[in-house]
């Protein structure tokens, strides 16, 4: 049962009302008990209307509160994901000294997390156009972290157009490297742990 029924059984009593002569008993006694029923009916209308409007607000509240949950869970998952991620590799500071024998490249690098790194790659690209050539590819002593290496650590390939360094640092330092180039140049740099390829002008 609806309000626009209400309206209509509402009708039907003022209809019935009319037929009856006024000034009677009988039309006292029907339009009481007509307005009585009207009434009950429209408490009950606007009772049931209020307690739909209440088991709507609460469904609206466990939904708003199922979403919060999901909310704070994705992000407690996302947090996690971010702490079992590697550590990246950030360029520190650069700097470019002239040699006799040409130019030394070096370049610090910080980690994002203080965790221990694994093996190192680090591969150095000099233009195929021009005369320069990498001379050599090392951590520099005495700045660098103690690290461990192996046979095939350095390699300088291409007629010195192209250079590769691995190795492993002991503990949790920062890695710092040094590149010799012959000439000035244009050097690109690039490596695991999340360093994309940068060029550094050698001059």
């Amino acid at each position: 049962m609806n309000i626009s029924l209400a309206n209509i059984l509402f009708l039907l009593s003022i209809l019935l009302l009319a037929i009856i002569p006024r000034n009677t008993k009988r039309f006292k006694v029907v339009f009481w008990i007509i307005f009585i029923i009207n009434f009950a009916i429209r408490c009950y209308l606007i009772s049931g209307s209020e307690q739909k409007s209440l088991q709507i607000d609460k469904l609206k509240k466990a939904d708003e509160a199922k979403t919060q949950k999901i909310f704070e869970l994705e992000n407690k998952i996302t947090a996690t994901n971010k702490l079992a991620e590697p550590p990246s590799l950030l360029l520190l500071s650069k700097d470019i000294e002239k040699i006799e024998k040409g130019y030394v490249v070096q370049l610090a690098f910080k980690k994002t997390k203080d965790k221990p790194l694994g093996q190192l790659n680090f591969i150095v690209r000099l233009p195929q156009q021009g005369n320069a050539k990498i001379l050599n590819f090392w951590p520099p002593v005495g700045e660098s972290p103690a690290f461990e290496s192996g046979e095939g650590s350095k390699r300088i390939l291409n007629n010195g157009k192209i250079a590769q360094l691995i190795y492993t640092i002991l503990g949790s330092g920062n890695p710092v490297v040094e590149i010799v180039v012959s000439e000035p140049t244009p050097l690109q740099f690039e490596g695991n742990y999340g360093i994309s390829p940068f060029v550094i002008n050698v001059e």
